[in-house]
């Protein structure tokens, strides 16, 4: 199992689950998750990948907080 953190950026132009659009541009946070399995005695395959968008993150970014402030500094990780 492996796992990747990296960062997209979107005009968001249109609301979101309910959420009005920012109307902004705005970076998100991904999360991949990889599971591999071994197809050889040097060899390896991927054969699963799961993608989280940190929607939390994403609200933050646009001044609307979900979660209470953090203790520790907030932002790229």
């Amino acid at each position: 199992m492996a796992t990747t953190t990296s960062y997209g950026n979107v005009f968001w132009s249109k609301a979101l689950f309910g959420v009005p659009a920012a109307k902004k541009w705005v970076y998100f946070r991904v999360t991949d998750f990889y599971a591999a399995r071994k197809t050889g005695p040097a060899r390896g395959q991927l054969y699963y990948n799961f993608m989280m968008i940190d929607f939390a993150d994403l609200l933050r970014r646009v001044g609307r907080p979900v979660l209470p402030k953090a203790a520790l500094p907030e932002g790229l990780v």
